[in-house]
């Protein structure tokens, strides 16, 4: 055979086998489409039907309707079912949505592109009656034979006026990413701004930025990494208001120190560059803050249990209370890195440990039930001047006077004790 037959059967080859690769490719947009279908069918209270408006080879395009059918159903099992601001029940009652989706295919690439549409069902409804003001929805679904999927949202600012409670919520982005064995994944996201306002109450988060990382082990979820960069936290009332400027949050998980499978360690750090308390009696500025935790011989099919319950069941306590008691059971070692933090100009430095022994929480009925569990020893230096901030003059004399607190060169020192629930400060009992 010639070179140009053998180009030819070559050429005729790969295009048979790019064509082959492209139709296995739609017709896997086609089953995708239909697993989605079966899960939304699967949700209680929801239905949802497809409809087909272009069904190329490169190209498909259809529309998603999504229809509240039971809104009693599906409130159930959503934990604003028991808010009493809103009534949610009348609010989603023959709710519809439409979705548009674009699926395009190239051989072993997939990708849909879904965008709300504003125009029709219930967001056209809202936006008419001035309910909902909202700019474009925008989902991106993508997959490759040569990588694993990634979805990302881009969401354009809207409103939603819920009398007496207006949410109101600035851009979005939200980006997911599964590692190529589907055992990690990694979620980065950024919120320009949230804000829930009523008629008393107002509570605002801003300039949100974060990361995790999501590892599958033994069938259960672990989250070795936690990133979060805050830039604004309030809420105000008409008797008080807190605010947070700046925060910085950092949560891994690693192995236990000592090498046991069952446990593994957690560690936080945490900065805050500015906070505010304000009541109708006492008005505290937060000029800084920088601390860090190691809690560590935690058991780790109780911390599977508590990332789950945070995860699916936020609202229930007894869910909460069940993941907590196989964390408890084990007991723990709590280490208090060097910490510190300004209040009116002055600083303020902690550290120590704090170990408890394992207990089941049925065992805590109190205050006092609570601290017998507990082994401790923290040192906290402040400057000397913080004093008439946080107490008055005869109330700090009493204290140095029973030896509670030591003056060193303009520097207020204690260290705190507790040995078998008993409380010391510098070697002096206190009672609590």
């Amino acid at each position: 055979m010639t070179r140009l037959g053998l180009a030819t059967a070559g050429l005729i080859t790969l295009t048979l086998l790019l064509t082959l690769l492209t139709l296995w490719t739609a017709a896997k947009a086609q089953d995708e489409r239909q697993r989605w279908l079966d899960a939304l069918n699967a949700l209680p209270g929801v239905g949802a039907t497809w409809l087909s408006i272009d069904d190329g080879v490169f190209t498909q395009r259809g529309e998603l309707h999504l229809s509240i059918l039971d809104a009693n159903s599906l409130l159930a099992h959503w934990p604003l079912a028991h808010s009493a601001t809103v009534d949610w029940q009348s609010l989603l009652s023959s709710a519809d949505l439409y979705l548009s989706i674009d699926s395009y295919t190239l051989p072993g690439w997939l990708q849909h592109d879904a965008r709300l549409i504003l125009s029709r069902g219930t967001p056209g409804q809202w936006q008419q009656s001035g309910v909902l003001s909202a700019g474009e929805h925008h989902l991106i679904l993508s997959a490759a034979l040569w990588q694993e999927p990634q979805l990302t949202l881009e969401s354009d600012a809207w409103q939603l006026n819920l009398a007496p409670l207006v949410i109101h919520c600035g851009t979005t982005q939200l980006h997911w990413q599964a590692a190529p064995n589907r055992r990690q994944q990694q979620i980065n996201w950024q919120l320009a701004s949230l804000e829930l306002s009523s008629a008393d109450q107002h509570t605002a988060i801003g300039d949100w930025r974060g990361a995790l990382t999501l590892v599958r082990q033994n069938d259960s979820w672990l989250l070795p990494v936690f990133n979060s960069q805050l830039g604004l936290l309030q809420h105000e009332s008409a008797e008080r208001r807190l605010a947070l400027f700046n925060s910085d949050l950092k949560l891994t998980t690693s192995a236990n120190l000592q090498g046991l499978v069952s446990l593994i360690d957690l560690q936080a750090q945490g900065q805050l560059e500015k906070g505010e308390w304000v009541d109708q009696t006492h008005a505290y500025q937060l000029a800084k803050l920088d601390t860090g935790i190691l809690l560590s011989g935690i058991d780790i099919q109780g911390y599977q249990a508590l990332l789950w319950a945070a995860m699916t069941q936020f609202e229930d306590s007894t869910v909460w209370r069940a993941a907590l008691n196989r964390v408890t059971r084990s007991g723990f070692h709590m280490r208090i890195a060097p910490s510190g933090f300004q209040l009116a100009n002055n600083a303020i430095h902690a550290q120590g440990d704090v170990t408890s022994r394992p207990f089941d929480m049925a065992e805590l009925h109190d205050l006092a039930s609570f601290r017998s569990l507990l082994q401790a020893s923290l040192d906290i230096e402040a400057a000397g001047n913080l004093a008439p901030v946080i107490t008055d003059e005869a109330t700090l004399l009493a204290i140095r006077q029973a030896g509670y607190i030591e003056d060193r060169a303009g520097r207020l020192r204690s260290r705190l004790r507790i040995v078998n629930g008993k409380l010391s400060a510098n070697g002096y009992a206190l009672h609590w």
